[in-house]
């Protein structure tokens, strides 16, 4: 996606919200490149019923048209606060995951929030 800056600011809101949808296939894709590093490396989950979590994410993630609904944040946060994924994320360097993905999975409980509008703060961390 591009879009139109000056000074590394977002030029209004609306441009802000068109960015949107890009922050959450980031979050999506972040989290897919978390859970694949995981099986690469061998890593178990802190509680085995996130297995059963990530499963499910793995499914619905198949779909083309992801939709960023309740479910797929609560179940990414879920999957984000597991000690076994924290450890993946540690060792990401032994596998491909972009430079930005703690940056946005951080930010779960924001983004996920009716009417989020990015900070301009997005810009520096989103790869373009």
């Amino acid at each position: 996606m591009q879009c139109a800056y000056t000074n590394k600011k977002f030029s209004s809101d609306r441009e802000k919200l068109e960015f949107v949808p890009a922050i959450k296939r980031n979050i999506r894709d972040a989290i897919l490149s978390v859970l694949g590093g995981m099986r690469v490396l061998g890593i178990d989950y802190e509680q085995s019923k996130n297995a059963i979590v990530a499963q499910q994410f793995l499914e619905s993630s198949l779909v083309d048209e992801c939709n960023f609904t309740e479910s797929f944040f609560e179940q990414v946060d879920t999957l984000w606060r597991d000690k076994g994924i924290q450890t993946a994320y540690m060792k990401s360097s032994e596998y491909q995951l972009i430079d930005s993905a703690k940056y946005f999975l951080d930010r779960i409980p924001v983004i996920r929030k009716k009417g989020y509008i990015p900070s301009d703060q997005v810009y520096s961390e989103y790869p373009l």
